[in-house]
């Protein structure tokens, strides 16, 4: 004490005694354990940011009634924060105050509650409940390999529930396999609205080995929005797969097929798109056909069965040697385009079948 030029330890630490000072020296730790101390005050905390410091224990602090989560968060070194044995403290929930001093840290930081690797055999409805009231965010049960059931509909209703690991769960049956390994923000997207979400990831490809196991998981919902490096998709496979409802594709710029005039519509008229394989163009003021490079390759060329750009009163030709070339292609209909060159207008009179 006394020292007034000595920058460390801190004077929070100096304050407690020799013994503080020796436990903080060896183990960055300031021990209140057992005090009747009731808060953490600003001026505590700020001088303990250049400090090092590792953990601070408040276990059996039975007067301490809050904890001042921003600044606690603000100390980057702070990866502890024992609490058990403080009735008083509303926050974080007595499930995680239970855990120890890192879970808290964890909790407060992330909002994770983390069991992964344990024992744990059962999930209960109070557990839920709880974090429910503590505004969890995200649940790793990851390797338990003893749990075989959780509250589902009580966690799908946990507002703030963003994330729910659950891999090397052997036992867990009630998330399909192939959810589960796409991670847990995934995982909450399939069980709220049986939704495949890989949006804004670096997904290069949709296999046709997983469109088998989503269609076994009664998936209706796939996004790959905002994919940066998805190219092509497998479109009869998509199109085959009986429970799906909406595929969200907008703004993938390596995508060959949809194009932005089938996929800024959103995800349902993807899908139907994908089942009738037919692109309709009626009533656009285009003046040339769009996607002449996608339409010219071989996967959509074998995709599109039927084309109508009817009533597209400024388009003014047609590329009629990428269109013959569409060997899936059974019908091609233009009538009522004023501007056309070709084909003429009695061939367009006749109906869209290529002779």
């Amino acid at each position: 004490r006394g020292c007034t030029s000595l920058k460390s330890p801190p004077p929070s630490v100096v304050e407690r005694g020799g013994q503080a000072v020796v436990t903080f020296i060896r183990e960055r730790k300031l021990d209140y354990s057992n005090t009747d101390i009731a808060e953490l005050s600003p001026e505590l905390l700020e001088s303990l940011k250049q400090a090092s410091i590792v953990e601070i224990d408040l276990n059996g602090c039975r007067f301490m009634k809050s904890l001042p989560v921003e600044s606690l968060v603000a100390i980057p070194t702070l990866t502890s924060l024992p609490v058990h044995g403080c009735p008083l403290i509303p926050f974080p929930p007595s499930i995680i105050r239970d855990m120890g001093g890192q879970a808290v840290m964890t909790f407060l930081r992330t909002g994770t509650f983390d069991i992964s690797s344990t024992r744990t055999d059962d999930f209960t409805v109070g557990m839920a409940c709880e974090l429910d009231e503590g505004g969890v965010r995200a649940i790793d049960v990851s390797g338990c390999a003893h749990l075989s059931d959780l509250p589902l509909e009580l966690l799908c209703s946990i507002k703030t529930l963003k994330s729910l690991e659950c891999r090397n769960c052997p036992r867990l049956k009630s998330v399909p396999q192939v959810i589960i390994e796409a991670g847990g923000e995934v995982v909450m997207s399939y069980l709220r609205h049986h939704k495949y979400d890989l949006s804004g990831s670096d997904t290069a490809e949709l296999p046709v080995g997983l469109l088998r196991k989503l269609a076994d998981a009664k998936v209706e919902w796939i996004s790959i929005a905002r994919c940066q490096r998805i190219k092509e998709l497998p479109l009869l496979e998509l199109g085959a797969m009986e429970s799906l409802r909406r595929l969200d594709c907008q703004e993938c710029p390596s995508l060959l097929w949809p194009p932005p005039l089938v996929s800024d519509q959103g995800g349902v008229a993807v899908v139907r798109h994908l089942r009738e394989r037919r692109l309709v163009l009626t009533g656009h003021f285009l003046e040339d056909m769009p996607c002449i490079d996608a339409l010219s390759t071989p996967h959509v060329g074998r995709f599109l069965l039927e084309i109508d750009v009817s009533h597209t009163p400024k388009l003014r030709k047609l590329p009629i040697d990428v269109i013959v070339r569409m060997e899936a292609l059974k019908a091609f209909t233009c009538h009522d385009c004023p501007q056309l060159i070709t084909p003429p207008p009695r061939s367009r009179s006749r109906g869209g079948r290529p002779r």
